[in-house]
C-alpha cells in the first residue's frame, strides 16, 4: 500500500511539475503543491550551483582545420593577391559549457590584409564535449601575420559581466614570397623508407626509440627462447626497427664480456621468391631455401675462425636436401661454441599469412613449406633457445588444420612480446617539413597533416610530388611565382597522384595492408559522409553522453550491406564494428577524446575512397 502511494505521489509530482512549467497559473489550483515545487526548484538550483563550483571550467582548444574537400581551397593565388579562408575550430574539453563564445581575428604584422568578412563572430554556447567552427576571409599581397583569439563566459560567472574569461590561443602566421632553400638531399624520395639508417638521428620518433629500447631490455634479460613481433602498416619503420635492434643486440655482453647474441636478419619475402634451383634439373623446396638463407646470414655474423670457415663451406655447397635439420644442428653448435644465443630477425613475415591457402597444409607444396618453416621456428625457440624477432602487418599468420574432419584455424607463431609501430605525430610532421627544401605555408602544413595523419610514406609521397612540382617547373596552378607550397597545391596534388600511373602505384602498394572488407568500409564511410560534422558514431567502450551512438552504428551496418552485396565481401567474418576497430588499430581512424566521435586521421584515404567508389561499388553489384 505504502509503495503504491509513493509511486502515485511521484507520478502526480512529475505531472504537476510539467503542468506548472507549461502553465504557472496552475499554482492557484494547488497552492500547497506549488509551494512544494518552488522549494524543489530552489534546491535544484542550489545543487546545480554547487556542481558548477566543483566542475572543471570550460576549456576551449582553438585549432586551424582545413576541409577534407579537395575543391575547397582555403588558400588561393590569382597572380596578384592571396585569397585566404582561415578555418577555425573550437572544442570544449571542460566539464561546463562555454557560454556567449566569440572568436576574433586581427592583423599582427606584415602587410596590412583586407578583411573580407567580420573580424569577430559569435558561436553561441559550446557544450562540454562539443565543438563549433567559423571561417574568416582575408586578402593580402605579400605576407600577413594574423592573430586569432576569443572570449566566453563560464556558468560560474555568467551573471557577472566584469569577469569574462578569455580563451588562450596560438598565433597563426601566414608567410608568402619565400624562395626555396637549396639542399644536398631530398629525403622525401618514396622509393626508400623515410625512417632509414641514414636519417635515423634526424627522424627517429619517441615511439620507435621506445620499441627498440624495450626489445633490447627484454634481450638483456632473456635466458630462454622467445618470439617477439613488430606490427605495423607498410613503410612505418618495421625494417628500421629490426636493423636497430640487430645493431644494438650486437653490443650486449655477458659471461666475462662475451657477446650474448649472434644476430642475423632475413627478408622472408625475398628469400622465398628467389629462383629455387639446386641444379638445372632440380627445384629446391621453399622451406629448404629459407633454412639455407638463415645459415648464410648467421655465417656473415660469426667472427673469423674455424667455425665460420666450416659453415661457409656448407653455405657454398648450396641448398641442402634436409635444410631444416642442417640449420638446427648448426645453430645449436654455434650457440654452444660461441656461448651465445642466436637472434633471428625475420622481415616481411606477412608471407606467412599471404602464402598459406585456407586448406590443409599438406594440400599444396607451398602450403606445406609454410607449415614446415613455422614448425621449425617453434622448435628452435623451444628447444634451442633461439630468439626470433618477426616484423609483419596486422594479418595474423594462420592456417587451417583438420581435427576429426573439422577445419580449425591455428596461429603459426605465438609471440611473447608484441610491439606496434606508430605514425608520426603532428609536431613530428611539422619538424620534417621544417627540414625540407621547400617552405610550406601554415595552412599547407595543416593540410598535409590532415591528409597524411603522419603516415610516413604518405608524407614522402606528397612531399616528393610537391617538391618536383615547384622545383622543376617553378610554376604552381599555372602562375609563375617564388616556389613554396600552399594549401591549394596540396589539394591539387592528391587527385593527380591518384590518376598518375607512376604515383598511383604507391597507393596500390599501400592497399595491400588492408583487407578487402576494410577498403569497402572506407568507401561507405566516405560516400555516406558518416564521419562528417555532427555524425554520431561511437564504439561501445567509448560511449559518452550522446545516447544515439548505437543508432549510427546500426545505420552504417545497413548501408555497408547495401553498398557491398557481392560474395567477395565476408560480412559474417567481420561486422562493421570489427572493421572499425581494425581501422582504429591501424590508425586510419581515430576517436576524439573530447567529443567521442570517430574521424579520419588519414584524410588522403577518405579522398582515395571517394575516387575509387564508382569502380568498387559497381563491382560489388555485378
Amino acid at each position: 500500500m505504502g509503495k503504491k502511494r509513493v509511486g502515485d505521489w511521484k507520478y502526480e509530482y512529475a505531472r504537476n511539475l510539467r503542468q506548472l512549467e507549461q502553465n504557472p497559473n496552475l499554482n492557484l489550483l494547488f497552492p500547497e503543491s506549488g509551494l512544494f515545487l518552488d522549494q524543489i526548484k530552489r534546491l535544484r538550483s542550489l545543487a546545480q550551483e554547487e556542481l558548477n563550483q566543483q566542475a572543471e571550467p570550460p576549456r576551449l582548444l582553438l585549432e586551424i582545420v582545413p576541409s577534407l574537400d579537395l575543391y575547397t581551397y582555403e588558400e588561393k593565388y590569382d597572380g596578384i593577391n592571396w585569397h585566404i579562408m582561415i578555418p577555425v575550430s573550437l572544442v570544449n574539453s571542460g566539464e561546463l559549457p562555454a557560454m556567449s563564445t566569440y572568436v576574433w581575428i586581427k592583423n599582427k604584422g606584415g602587410s596590412m590584409p583586407t578583411f573580407k568578412s567580420e573580424t569577430e563572430k559569435g558561436l553561441s554556447t559550446i557544450e562540454p564535449g562539443g565543438f563549433s567552427r567559423a571561417a574568416f576571409f582575408i586578402e593580402c599581397v605579400e605576407s600577413a601575420e594574423i592573430e586569432i583569439g576569443g572570449r566566453y563566459r563560464s556558468p560560474k560567472n555568467y551573471h557577472n559581466s566584469q569577469e569574462d574569461e578569455y580563451i588562450p590561443f596560438q598565433n597563426l602566421v601566414l608567410t608568402f614570397g619565400i624562395s626555396p632553400q637549396e639542399t644536398s638531399s631530398n629525403f622525401f624520395v618514396p622509393d626508400r623508407p623515410l625512417l632509414n639508417k641514414d636519417h635515423w638521428e634526424k627522424f627517429k620518433t619517441v615511439e620507435v626509440q621506445t620499441i627498440v629500447q624495450d626489445i633490447i631490455t627484454g634481450l638483456n634479460q632473456e635466458v630462454t627462447g622467445r618470439f617477439y613481433e613488430v606490427l605495423g602498416l607498410r613503410r612505418t619503420g618495421k625494417t628500421t626497427i629490426l636493423n636497430q635492434v640487430k645493431q644494438e643486440a650486437q653490443k650486449i655482453r655477458w659471461n666475462g664480456n662475451k657477446r650474448k647474441y649472434i644476430t642475423a636478419k632475413v627478408d622472408l619475402h625475398v628469400e622465398l621468391t628467389k629462383p629455387n634451383r639446386v641444379s638445372d634439373q632440380q627445384l629446391a623446396p621453399s622451406d629448404h631455401l629459407f633454412w639455407h638463407a638463415i645459415l648464410s646470414a648467421v655465417k656473415d655474423e660469426l667472427p673469423e675462425g674455424t667455425l665460420k670457415k666450416e659453415l661457409d663451406d656448407i653455405v657454398r655447397g648450396g641448398v641442402q636436401s634436409d635444410g631444416w635439420r642442417v640449420c638446427r644442428d648448426w645453430l645449436d653448435r654455434i650457440g654452444k661454441q660461441e656461448e651465445a644465443f642466436v637472434l633471428l630477425a625475420i622481415d616481411e613475415a606477412d608471407s606467412f599469412s599471404t602464402g598459406i591457402a585456407p586448406v590443409e597444409p599438406e594440400a599444396t607444396p607451398m602450403a606445406k613449406a609454410w607449415s614446415s618453416i613455422a614448425t621449425g621456428l617453434r622448435t628452435l625457440v623451444e628447444d634451442k633457445k633461439v630468439i626470433v624477432l618477426l616484423a609483419h602487418g596486422y594479418e595474423e599468420p594462420l592456417w587451417e588444420k583438420f581435427f576429426f574432419n573439422t577445419p580449425r584455424k591455428q596461429s603459426i607463431l605465438t609471440p611473447r612480446y608484441s610491439f606496434q609501430t606508430q605514425f608520426f605525430s603532428r609536431i613530428e610532421v611539422f619538424k620534417i617539413l621544417d627540414q625540407s627544401s621547400l617552405p610550406f605555408s601554415q595552412l599547407a602544413r595543416e593540410a598535409l597533416w590532415l591528409y597524411t595523419g603522419g603516415y610516413p610514406v604518405l608524407v614522402q609521397i606528397l612531399g616528393q610530388y610537391l617538391t618536383e612540382l615547384v622545383v622543376d617547373s617553378n610554376t604552381i596552378s599555372g602562375s609563375s611565382r617564388p616556389g613554396f607550397i600552399s594549401v591549394e597545391d596540396v589539394k591539387r596534388a592528391i587527385p593527380d597522384i591518384f590518376k598518375s600511373l607512376h604515383w598511383g602505384r604507391y597507393i596500390d602498394y599501400l592497399r595491400d595492408g588492408f583487407r578487402n572488407e576494410e577498403q569497402r568500409l572506407m568507401i561507405t564511410l566516405a560516400t555516406g559522409n558518416y564521419l562528417g560534422l555532427g555524425t554520431n558514431i561511437f564504439l561501445p567502450e567509448k560511449l559518452s553522453r550522446r545516447a544515439v551512438a548505437w543508432h549510427g552504428l546500426e545505420r552504417l551496418q545497413a548501408q555497408f550491406n547495401r553498398d557491398h552485396p557481392s560474395s567477395d565481401v565476408d560480412k559474417n567474418f567481420l561486422t562493421v564494428e570489427d572493421l572499425l576497430k581494425r581501422l582504429l588499430k591501424k590508425q586510419i581512424l581515430e576517436i576524439d577524446d573530447v567529443t567521442g566521435l570517430l574521424y579520419w586521421r588519414v584524410g588522403l584515404l577518405h579522398s582515395w575512397a571517394l575516387y575509387m567508389a564508382p569502380q568498387m561499388l559497381r563491382s560489388s553489384n555485378e
